[in-house]
């Protein structure tokens, strides 16, 4: 789980989109969550989806460190 923002925390692994709806502010969709109801946040998309990235990728580094 990752803190995107101030007391919202998420799976990384559960958002299936991000959209940018104006500078500094980005819409959030989960895995099945209605298409019409994402989560709105006042932080840039880019800024989201790199978040949610590095979350993913520490995520695959730790599954490979505890295989080894």
């Amino acid at each position: 789980m990752i803190e995107l923002a101030d007391g919202i925390w998420i799976d990384p692994w559960s958002v299936t989109m991000i959209k940018k709806i104006d500078e500094g502010k980005c819409a959030l969709w989960t895995t099945g969550q209605s298409a019409l109801e994402g989560f709105v946040l006042d932080y840039d998309a880019a800024e989201v989806a790199e978040a949610v990235n590095d979350a993913r990728n520490n995520s695959d580094e730790d599954d490979t460190e505890e295989d080894e």
